[in-house]
């Protein structure tokens, strides 16, 4: 039904931004994995990952029950806006890759490109992306 309403969507606009949030494990990697698995090869499909935006495990606030990787504080916030922005304004950028296994940030290296189908997910992507 998603992939319909994307379909629908992009007859009337040359590309699209569909924005996924939702609590921790509540499937929206799947979900934008899904999407891209049955559209990629009608329309070009970019990812952006809030989750590539984690600090370092030594930067992120810890609590008596552990991190708080659900806070805000635990993200490069203005990196991914930054990022997010650039990427529709100006059609391209440079994200992030980050290795949940270290816990740390690889590197920012991967070029991007918009695309006819732009998704952005994370936790907190709709607070964050509300005024871009």
């Amino acid at each position: 039904m998603l992939t319909r309403k994307v379909v629908s969507m992009l007859r009337q606009n040359t590309s699209i931004n569909v924005i996924i949030a939702g609590g921790t494990c509540s499937g929206k990697s799947t979900l934008a994995n899904n999407i891209k698995s049955q559209l990629s090869n009608q329309y070009s499909i970019t990812v952006v990952r809030q989750d590539d935006y984690f600090k370092d495990l030594e930067d992120i606030t810890r609590s008596r029950e552990g991190y708080l990787f659900d806070s805000l504080s635990a993200f490069h916030v203005d990196e991914f806006r930054q990022d997010v922005r650039e990427l529709i304004e100006k059609g391209q950028t440079v994200v992030p890759r980050y290795e949940i296994a270290l816990n740390r940030r690889i590197a920012k290296d991967v070029n991007i490109q918009c695309s006819q189908i732009n998704i952005i997910e994370g936790l907190h992507t709709i607070q964050l992306l509300k005024d871009v």
